[in-house]
């Protein structure tokens, strides 16, 4: 039968059932089940909802809805709920004031996107489950993302999601911006073990607060504190969270808080109210962030289990907190930490105290000392002056096999069962070697990247070149071609970790004209020694002719191996999540970069030497135009939460003298000047960097001006490239010539400088020098310049992937076809923006 807006619905059983709309409940009449209905309208939203019964799914329709007031109640069974969900996840977009108030059981509500939206007037969240005194159970939110939905003023309070009744599930929702007064997921505990699941949803950048109210999760209110909750929170990322003093906040009995990670938050899990509650196998991980801390404990029967705490400053007196009570608190005050098991944990450069037994002692009446403590299984790695394993003092807390660090006092008086340890004998440092530290430490590393916030959106950093929306793709991997293509990514990725290849510019036995091992040093490509001279100097040029011995003096091909592997660990680490990438990656990047005996300086000073003629030209520059593809690599494997912060500042620094060194040195100035594929490459390493190191304005410029007026010099109006044609590789250089160009296009496209629609005075323009190239792809014959060595594709590959995104031409398309298959497939899949403009790349 044929419904409204032209929805069809599927034949089934027909039902009667209550439902409330617009806050108005009403008995609907007898209808067909089992529909899928797209709508496009509030009003027919209403309508199907009106409708609806087990098995149904609404699905509205992709673009913006404003002003979305909706109370409904869901009557869906366990085995066929009610969906209502975006046609297209993550393209359905609600904003302006907007609720959801939800009641029933057995309903599902998925994919969509709350942006800048508010609450309307009187209501408390955004999305309110259950909460009218009817009953609500099973209801179930995912896959959804809230942004930056904030009033204008930050002191007016109220939560993004609030759930009251049993059982309601939270899952791989993002939650990102928050900057006001309200709990981001509030659970209200008015029954005994509700029993509520969040789970893999990433919760970051929530601003600091003013005071109370700003945890990004809540289980309950001190009245709460007696009732069995049994809410489970776990495989969550929490990121830059800095609400307050409590991120997740524990009111109730018999919560368990597990496998979730704490990254660069300033804040801790508070076990405030109520007992027997188990917070085990997380991950918290400051990276010296003021604030950072790990669990503050109060209350009885607690358990502290199989976490990691690395690089925290402590907050409250140390990394886990155990807090005394006041005598004959009331609810809402402190009851003492009793009956604490605190065991194997793993405690790992935090500059704030391991484990504090009296938290707050004195203060706001607390008096109170805990009791029956047990520490045991623990391992301490201390850092930073001053800092001790265990601070304070209880008469009965009970030590047992807890290890740590030799020479550091553990501040507590004779401390049965902590033995000293002096060398470390769990493997490599860095959270991806836990398993390897026996009984101590999480069971499993923290959630991917990929597990965690919605499908439809993969957490990325911001990136020059690659396309974020590439990387989801392969990261689902659902078609025969990114299926095809992160097969070979992974597998890529697993031989450059098993061959262990690590490589160094201080590894070439040949020094540079400087003495100095860490100086660069590589020989011109096309110079060879002169027959007739007895030493072979002054080196003599043949255009077009490679000389094999630059390889073998060198310092070019570890550099070119090295950016080959990093950039795949990246790759791979994004699609995947797997840490072990992320680790291989970041041991490359140190030693090539940082690493005070291995690491590169940041000049080019000897690039491209001529012996008898040059110790360094400015020719020799080209050599790290990978470095526009390296930035982007580092960026991804930045993003892990165990590369170091320190490391990454560092390299920042580096490619930030590195730039300095290109733009303000004779070899730079030189290379700057040059008029044909060297000054293209040239301007393709300063908008890399530039964007990777967040100067837009100066790239915004420098577009504008520089890399323009190589489009007005270079380009003939039929597209014809005269400098590259003079050569003797002519089709080789005209295409990587335009691939430089093209990538130009797309980090220009990222701060507003549109290259791709460019037309210099005389008519040339990209898109002309593409057509100019076209013919030959399928024909090399008809190239009617010369091309003194092999016929080469992988500039033309990377050029019409990006091309037939930028202009959706069929003709581009068709080209691709008739290419072989080239060693750049995956660049060529991964730069590919979406057909007719570039996506946005900004996280």
């Amino acid at each position: 039968m044929t419904i409204s807006d032209g929805r069809t619905r599927t034949s089934g059983s027909a039902l009667s059932r209550w439902m409330m709309i617009g806050g108005l409940l009403f008995r609907a009449a007898s209808i067909i089940s089992a529909a899928e209905v797209e709508v496009a309208s509030e009003a027919a939203l209403r309508e199907a909802i009106s409708s609806a019964g087990p098995g149904d799914r609404i699905l509205l329709a992709a673009g913006e809805w404003k002003d979305l007031d909706l109370a409904f109640s869901f009557a869906g069974t366990a085995e066929d709920p009610i969906t209502i969900a975006a046609a297209v996840p993550g393209k359905t977009i609600l904003g302006g004031t907007t609720r959801l108030a939800v009641e029933g059981q057995h309903g599902v509500i998925a994919g969509l996107r709350f942006v800048d939206a508010t609450v309307v007037d009187g209501a408390s969240a955004l999305v309110q489950l259950g909460g009218s005194g009817r009953p609500a159970a099973s209801i179930r939110l995912t896959d959804c993302a809230f942004e930056a939905c904030n009033p204008d003023r930050p002191e007016i309070r109220y939560a993004w999601i609030r759930l009251q009744g049993r059982e309601h599930e939270i899952d791989h929702c993002l939650f990102a911006g928050q900057n006001h007064s309200g709990v981001t997921v509030q659970i209200v505990v008015d029954e005994q073990g509700p029993g509520h699941l969040i789970h893999h949803n990433h919760f970051r950048d929530r601003a600091p607060g003013t005071g109370n109210g700003f945890e990004m999760i809540q289980i309950g209110q001190s009245p709460d504190s007696l009732k069995k909750s049994g809410c489970v929170v776990e495989r969550n990322w929490f990121v830059r969270c800095d609400g307050e003093t409590e991120i997740i906040s524990s009111k109730t009995d018999g919560n368990r808080i597990g496998g979730n990670l704490f990254l660069e938050s300033s804040g801790t899990v508070t076990l405030r109210h109520g007992n027997r509650s188990t917070v085990e196998s997380n991950f918290f991980i400051g990276r010296g962030k003021a604030g950072s801390g790990g669990v503050r404990v109060i209350g009885e029967g607690h358990r502290v289990g199989r976490n990691y705490y690395g690089g925290l400053t402590g907050r409250t007196g140390g990394v886990v907190v155990l807090y005394c009570g006041i005598p004959d608190s009331p609810l809402n005050g402190y009851f003492k930490a009793d009956n604490a098991l605190i065991e194997s944990n793993l405690f790992e450069g935090n500059s704030g105290n391991g484990i504090y037994l009296n938290g707050g002692f004195g203060g706001r009446g607390r008096t109170l000392l805990p009791a029956e403590i047990r520490i045991r299984d623990n391992l301490f790695r201390v850092g930073g002056d001053g800092v001790v394993a265990v601070a304070g003092g209880l008469n009965d807390v009970v030590f047992e096999d807890n290890l740590y660090e030799g020479g550091v006092d553990t501040g507590v008086i004779e401390p049965g069962g902590l033995f000293e340890w002096t060398e470390p004998e769990y493997g490599a440092t860095g959270p991806w070697a836990w398993r390897s530290a026996g009984e101590v430490g999480p069971t499993e590393s923290w959630p991917r990247a990929q597990e965690v916030g919605p499908v439809w959106q993969l957490s990325l950093p911001g990136l020059s070149l690659i396309e974020r929306a590439r990387l989801l793709e392969l990261a689902r991997a659902q078609s025969g071609q990114t299926k095809a293509l992160k097969g070979s990514l992974t597998d890529h990725a697993d031989a450059i970790l098993a061959a262990g290849a690590v490589y160094a510019v201080t590894d070439n036995d040949a020094l540079p004209p400087s003495g100095n091992p860490h100086d660069y040093y590589s020989t011109g490509p096309y110079w060879w020694p002169d027959p007739a001279s007895p030493d072979g100097l002054p080196y003599i040029l043949i255009d077009g002719k490679f000389n094999p011995e630059r390889d073998l003096v060198s310092d070019r091909e570890p550099l070119l191996g090295m950016i080959g592997d990093v950039e795949v660990m990246g790759l791979a680490y994004a699609v995947t999540g797997d840490e072990w990438y992320a680790a291989w990656g970041h041991r490359l990047l140190r030693t090539w970069f940082l690493d005070p005996e291995t690491g590169m300086t940041p000049h080019l000073r000897h690039a491209q030497a001529i012996p008898g003629r040059s110790e360094g030209r400015g020719t020799g520059i080209i050599d790290t135009h990978p470095f526009a593809e390296l930035v982007d690599a580092v960026a991804l494997l930045e993003s892990s939460p165990g590369f170091p912060a320190e490391d990454a500042a560092a390299l920042r620094d580096w490619f930030g003298r590195y730039l300095d060194w290109l733009l303000t040195s004779p070899n730079g100035r030189d290379e700057a000047e040059s008029v044909n594929n060297h000054g293209t490459a040239y301007d393709l390493q300063v908008a890399a960097l530039m964007s990777f190191l967040g100067k837009e304005d100066a790239l915004r410029a420098y577009l504008e001006t520089v890399t323009r007026a190589r489009i007005d010099r270079q380009f003939e109006a039929d597209g014809a490239q005269p400098q590259e044609l003079r050569r003797t590789r002519t089709w080789s250089y005209s295409t990587e010539n335009l691939e430089h160009f093209f990538k130009l296009g797309l980090i220009g496209r990222r701060v507003g400088v549109d290259l791709f629609a460019y037309m210099n005075p005389k008519g040339g323009s990209l898109r002309n020098a593409l057509g100019y190239l076209l013919p030959s792809v399928c024909d090399p014959e008809r190239w009617n310049h010369p091309q003194e060595t092999e016929w080469q594709e992988e500039f033309i590959t990377v050029v019409l992937a990006v091309g037939g995104g930028v202009y959706g031409d069929p003709e581009l398309e068709a080209a691709r076809q008739c290419l072989r298959v080239a060693s750049n497939q995956l660049e060529a899949f991964v730069l590919r923006p979406e057909t007719g403009e570039v996506a946005g790349n900004k996280p």
